[in-house]
Order: C-alpha cells, then structure tokens, then sequence
C-alpha cells in the first residue's frame, strides 16, 4: 500500500516537469523579445527646447561703444525620427521651427564713427521713422526652419537611465525676418527692400547634442540635451543692394561673414515602435522510451 500510494504521489510531479520546463523557455524567449525591441527599431516624437541664439560677426565685434551684444533667449519645437541599429547606435531627423538671431545695444550720435552694422541699423530706424540718437537698442529675429541630420551613440539604450549624444549637418532655412528699434518695430526699409533679401535663404550648420535618456515604459523614452549648433556658412546676402540708391550696398564693404549660432536645452518625448519577433516553429516534445 505504501508504495502504491508513492506511485500515485510522483505521477503528477513527473506530469508538472514537462509543463514547468515549458513556461520556463516562453518566459526566457520573452525576455529575449523584449531585449530586442528595446535595442533596436523606428522611434518618432516630439521636441522643445530653450536656447540663447547669436549672430557672430568679427566687424560688428570691433565696433566699440557703436555696438554691443545683448542675449537673445528664444524657443525651438518640432517632431523627429529615427531608426537604432541595436542599443548604442542610430541615426535620427528632426525638423524644428526656431526663433533666433541677435540683440544689440549701443549709442549713435554726432561723433559716432561710421560702423557699419549699426550705420544698418541707423538705415532702419530713418526708413520706418523712428527717431535714434544716444543710446538705442535694437534686435534682429530670424525665423528659421531646421532640418539635422544626426548620427546618435549612447549607452546600453535598455537601461533605465544611459548616456545619449548627437552630432551631424543641419540645413537651416530662413521663413522671416524682424527688425525691432527702440522696441518698436522696423518691418521694412522703405528703400525697395525686403528685409528677408538681406539675407541668404538657405544655409548650413554643425550640431552637437550631449545628454542623457530615460526609458519612462517599454514604449516611451523621454530624451534631454545640451544642444549646440553653429552656422558653417554666411548669413548675410552681402549682394544685397537698395534699388532706390543703386550705388549703395546694403552692408558695407569689407564686412565679415556672419554665422548663426544657439546654445540650449532640447528635450523630446519619443515613441517606440516595437519589431516583430521572428517566427519559429515550435519544436515537437521528445518521445519518452
């Protein structure tokens, strides 16, 4: 009786082995799945971001008590994507708006020297009739479309938290331009000339982003940078002329290249799109002799 009653008690045990052994190897092979939709795939989001912007220009820097710089905070926002190799390695495009440019300080009078961005910025205030002489403040906005193209690398991207950094060429197109004098408003230069043909419509920068990324969920990653970005080429149409003073230039002669530049914080909130697990065909339970 008592070895039949054994019997009875290991049958269901040796039953339990196959079936535990089962859910074993699914639990391992969705730990697999899951590892490999962390490393690898499209992402997609949105991003925002808070930077000072400058308009770097040598002759405006040796200007003296004519001109001087003054911050310009502004904002960016726009969507991006991108695709990771496995769980160091993507590349990403964004497309941004950004509002950016320069602020200026100085003082204009009788025994001013002819410096030649605030002799500009003297042609915008006579052109829209505002009234400069002693100090001024003045402000240039442009308003631009940015398009990157990034490589990113970081670190183990399934972590909770890792190391993240961007870098690439970016197009920059110009959408508008505004003058402001004294904090009023300078929207031409009631000379024949368009504020935005005095400069280039499109250009060329370098961006760097350093920071770090944070796995919210399986499918949300929240990513925060330093981002840094400066303009390759010049600005400023220096071919740029008044049709109604056919012999003037709009900037004067000899003046420097002027590069965009910005400087901030960039965060984006991405979404994860998850790859399919390839499919296998689940292999037959062996016999028992």
């Amino acid at each position: 009786m008592n070895l039949k009653k054994l019997q009875t008690t290991n049958r269901p045990q040796k039953a339990l082995r196959p079936i535990g052994m089962k859910l074993f190897a699914a639990c391992a092979l969705s730990l697999l799945s899951a590892s490999s939709f962390a490393q690898k795939g499209f992402d997609f989001g949105i991003r925002l971001g808070a930077h000072a912007s400058a308009m770097l220009n040598n002759t405006d820097q040796e200007a003296g008590k004519e001109l001087d710089f003054a911050v310009k905070p502004a904002m960016a926002f726009g969507i991006g994507a991108g695709y990771n190799f496995n769980n160091h390695m993507g590349v990403g495009i964004d497309i941004l708006y950004s509002s950016q440019g320069q602020g200026y300080k100085g003082n204009l009078d009788s025994t001013t020297t002819d410096g030649v961005y605030s002799q500009n910025i003297a042609i915008q205030a006579f052109a829209n009739n505002i009234a400069l002489n002693g100090d001024y403040t003045a402000k240039t906005t442009l308003s631009c479309l940015k398009i990157p193209i990034l490589f990113r690398y970081g670190g183990d991207n399934t972590k909770k938290s890792y190391f993240s950094m961007f870098i690439g060429p970016q197009i920059n197109i110009l959408s508008g331009v505004k003058y402001t004098v004294n904090d009023k408003d300078a929207p031409t230069t009631d000379l024949s000339l368009k504020n935005e043909e005095a400069y280039n419509k499109t250009t060329f920068d370098a961006v760097l982003g350093l920071g770090a990324g944070f796995n919210l969920s399986s499918s949300l990653t929240l990513t925060a940078h330093l981002r840094l970005d400066y303009g390759l080429s010049d600005i400023e149409n220096k071919n740029a002329k008044f049709e109604l003073i056919s012999s003037n230039n709009y900037y004067g002669t000899g003046r420097a290249a002027t590069h965009n530049a910005t400087g901030g914080l960039m965060v984006g909130l991405n979404y994860k799109l998850k790859q399919a697990a390839p499919k296998g065909k689940p292999q037959p339970a062996a016999k028992k002799k």
